[in-house]
């Protein structure tokens, strides 16, 4: 081979060689992206971080001054986890905004100790226990895979053997308080509530390999809920699910051998595909569709079980309600909102129009994730009491 023939070949294979070496790094980049992405998911998570900063409290005004995000400009009622020792804070309606700061009414409550300077944590809660609604509650004991799984019963006051029940599945990173702002509701409907705790949330017993099976296992938890208020009652029966509580919810009525004890389902921004959420995510992220998808790999291959932590892998496909559309044959209310920031709505409104017959959507905008009720309670609580009552002529 002549020199110049030589010397063409080393140019190209050299960017040749570059390209393969780019290529693996990039590769080795997506997969190292997808496995923390995988292991995030089915994670259970700790408290989350502070996100909003507390900059005045005055009782006497009964207001409330906070630093301004896209969540303390939202109209209604919220709450801020706060202080030292944390606890939950009830802040009302917005007073006035200024370029930084959000000044927003202060319901009367006990705040003794509480500091007006600070971090704390907005959320969708506005009562932290059953007390703080109820004058009647009890803790009960419902046994699962593991143990004991901790529930909260608030009875109605219709003392009738006919008084149907509201079995409440709270969502992915909280706890059963999750559910409390619908117990006035179910209970001027005339039901039972019984708020659930499932594995790995904190309350009740950890799975062997503590990790959330986004639905495929925490249904088993809440169908020997269902048993257990079977044994004690042959009343109507509603399931509830907020968020990821929603897909276990789902999973609960296609797989659980109490499932035609469920009369009816009620969702609160329900997770009806997790492909849609991982894929919602990725994008807020700006990751590559290659790291979801790779992410979603991960999670469901057998191989991974080292990477995930799972015990068994999870398939998202068996998750998928609107794939499995015809399989669901009860009234199912969904309360979704157009700008949820963590599930997007496009599941609930694919759900919708495969099972018209089935599916009620009352679709809400502005609202973010599991604030529905926030954002304009009385919108939802007549939409679900109306549905409520329907449910038991």
């Amino acid at each position: 081979m002549n020199p110049s023939r030589r010397a063409e070949r080393r140019a190209f294979l050299l960017p040749l060689t570059a390209v393969a070496a780019t290529t693996a790094v990039v590769a080795a980049g997506i997969a190292a992206v997808s496995a923390i992405m995988a292991r995030e998911v089915l994670t259970p998570p700790g408290p989350d971080a502070p996100d909003t900063p507390v900059l005045g409290i005055n009782e006497v005004a009964g207001t409330i001054v906070l630093g301004r995000t896209d969540f303390t400009v939202l109209p209604g009622q919220y709450g801020i986890w706060y202080g030292r020792p944390e606890r939950l804070i009830r802040i009302g309606e917005v007073l006035e905004v200024g370029e930084k700061t959000v000044t927003r009414e202060l319901p009367v409550q006990d705040l003794r100790g509480v500091v007006g300077h600070g971090h704390g944590r907005f959320t969708g809660w506005v009562d932290a226990e059953p007390a703080a609604v109820v004058e009647q509650w009890e803790n009960v004991a419902i046994p699962v895979e593991g143990g004991i799984a901790p529930a909260w019963l608030i009875p109605s006051a219709d003392a009738s053997a006919d008084a149907p029940w509201l079995v409440v599945v709270h969502g992915r990173g909280t706890r059963r308080g999750e559910g409390l702002r619908a117990v006035p509701t179910a209970h001027a409907a005339g039901y039972h509530v019984l708020l659930l705790t499932y594995r790995n949330d904190g309350d009740a017993p950890f799975s062997t390999d503590r990790r959330y099976g986004l639905g495929q296992t925490e249904w088993a938890d809440v169908d020997a809920a269902l048993g257990w208020v079977r044994a004690r009652s042959d009343a109507r029966i509603v399931l509830m699910g907020w968020s990821m509580g929603g897909a276990i919810a789902l999973q609960t009525v296609l797989n659980g051998e109490h499932h035609g004890d469920v009369h009816a389902l009620l969702l609160d921004s329900p997770v009806i595909n997790w492909h849609d959420v991982l894929s919602f995510q990725a994008r807020e992220r700006r990751l590559p569709r290659a790291v979801r998808d790779f992410a979603v790999h991960l999670i469901g291959a057998n191989w991974a079980r080292r990477i995930t932590g799972l015990e068994a892998p999870v398939r998202l496909d068996d998750l998928n309600l609107v794939a499995r559309a015809a399989e669901l044959r009860i009234p199912t209310l969904i309360l979704q909102s157009t700008d949820d920031d963590v599930v997007p709505a496009n599941a609930a409104q694919a759900l919708a129009a495969e099972r018209p017959d089935t599916v009620d959507l009352e679709i809400f905008s502005v609202a973010r994730h599991t604030k529905l009720w926030n954002f304009d309670r009385e919108r939802w609580e007549t939409r679900v009491r109306d549905w409520l009552d329907r449910q038991h002529p």
